[in-house]
């Protein structure tokens, strides 16, 4: 005899145990007579369908009906944990017994052997004797990127990032290097800018793209401290990662810009920060030159650095630029100005608080002279690049000294927020943000947390700026 597993209610064995036992081949059971298995001619009736029965539960009872003899249905499928009574099935003849259903097979409590569990749905787990339990193998937790059926991977088959200038794929779970971008690697694609298109070797130091570029990852800082001469710690920030252009925008970059002005437009909102609620980005009143000469003229000013000359001085950072011309570059170019708060962080070092954008440890303040072109009484700035041991934490040349930096904020003295995130200042005043200092200025004032700022339309021979980009494709966290 078949072994079958039912749930008791209360009082009397179920109809339903007995339905299933009788199906089974026991006509007497526990000294029960089967009132079925002889019936008269027009005694019980049709039986119901055979039903499936759900996990731990046994069919419903049979169905009362009309006709013939009672048949003994199928007996349901048992759901994970074992086989279960289904409930009566089809009538037999008006005359006969009807046949006796089958036995259920008993459910599979592990379906598959390996799967994703835990509340976050990221913990690795096995089938171990009918219960799921943690696959140390993998994890002893939460797995740090994903879970896919049951194993850590870094990624799913066939996506792609970039890993700084590195494009990367996703092969077997796991991320691997496709070609390291000459200039800029952005939603795993390698670009060249529009300003670096055409320029053939147009290369910065040590035989670069001028348009190199490379991801600051971001994080928390406190701005325009050092503590040192810049010791108030109250002003906390995060910055989401960005990608910031290794070197200055340099005049042969701008080459390419005056070469296709001014069939340039410039809408309302281009070249805005999604990420950034304070950003607007472009507004239409901004103010450009009208022609190319125009432009050229603007350009022109006392000590500048622009040459309309293709094997003329291209390598040196571009001067004469005021904000709006800057914006207006980095968002044709592909980008935007960085915000006060990203290029605080990134020439800091981020949480290391630099107090020249080269120093680790943060307190040292060694090979000034070595590794920034500042002190200078007049002339010119050098080329971008030319002082690599003063570059920066993610590898940015010449963010102290050289050309001061145009930002996107407003100046505001002390900071409009003692904490933000993502954030740069809105409220309106007479000048905006500039950073870094320039070939004139003093030690002090090419200090990482030194701030100085001017008029957004004057165009200077001690100003330049360089661009960043959003990183719109993150890796998984």
């Amino acid at each position: 005899m078949l072994r079958l597993v039912a749930r008791h209610r209360t009082g009397a064995y179920p109809k339903l145990l007995l339905a299933a036992l009788i199906a089974a081949g026991c006509s007497n059971v526990l000294g029960i007579d089967d009132p079925t298995s002889n019936p008269p001619d027009g005694g019980a009736g049709t039986g119901g369908e055979a039903g499936e029965g759900p996990a731990a539960n046994g069919g419903t009872q049979p169905m009362a009906g009309s006709g013939g003899g009672t048949a003994g249905g199928n007996a349901g499928s048992g759901g994970n944990g074992g086989t279960l009574a289904g409930q009566s099935g089809m009538a037999g003849t008006p005359s006969g017994a009807g046949e006796g259903g089958e036995a259920g097979a008993a459910g599979d409590p592990c379906p598959v052997k390996a799967r994703c569990g835990g509340d976050s749905g990221k913990v690795p787990q096995l089938c171990d004797g009918g219960l799921w339990t943690t696959n140390t193998a993998e994890s002893t937790g939460d797995c740090p990127v994903l879970c896919i059926a049951g194993k850590c991977e870094d990624c799913t088959d066939g996506d792609v990032r970039c890993n700084d200038k590195e494009s990367q794929k996703c092969v077997g779970g796991a991320w691997q290097d496709q070609k390291n971008c000459a200039s800029v690697c952005l939603d795993g694609a390698c670009v060249t800018p529009p300003s670096c298109s055409g320029l053939g070797n147009h290369l910065c130091a040590n035989s670069t793209s001028c348009c190199e570029a490379h991801e600051v990852p971001g994080g928390a800082f406190i701005r325009s401290y050092d503590a040192g001469d810049y010791s108030d710690p109250t002003f906390t920030a995060t910055v989401s990662p960005f990608i910031m252009d290794r070197y200055e925008v340099t005049v042969g970059r701008m080459q390419s810009f005056v070469a296709a002005y001014p069939g340039l437009q410039f809408n309302a909102s281009d070249g805005k920060a999604a990420h950034i609620a304070e950003d607007s980005g472009w507004r239409a009143a901004y103010p450009l030159p009208l022609t190319a000469a125009a432009l050229k003229t603007q350009l022109s000013c006392p000590s500048t650095t622009w040459t309309e000359q293709l094997n003329g001085d291209i390598n040196l950072p571009i001067n004469c630029v005021n904000f709006y011309l800057a914006y207006a570059f980095c968002i044709w170019d592909g980008g935007r100005l960085p915000t006060e708060a990203e290029w605080n962080f990134a020439a800091a070092g981020g949480a290391q608080q630099r107090v020249y954008p080269w120093l680790a440890p943060p307190d040292t303040v060694a090979n000034v002279d070595a590794n920034a072109f500042f002190g200078q009484v007049d002339g010119l700035p050098i080329d971008v690049g030319a002082r690599p041991g003063g570059d920066g934490r993610w590898h940015q040349s010449d963010l102290a000294g050289n050309l001061a930096e145009w930002n996107l904020d407003f100046s505001a003295n002390p900071y409009t927020s003692t904490a933000c995130h993502d954030c740069m200042n809105t409220d309106s005043a007479p000048t905006r943000v500039l950073r870094g200092g320039a070939y004139t200025y003093d030690a002090d004032s090419i200090k990482v947390s030194a701030r100085d700022n001017q008029a957004p339309d004057q165009s200077f021979f001690l100003n330049g700026f360089r661009c960043v980009r959003d990183v719109s494709e993150m890796p998984p966290q």
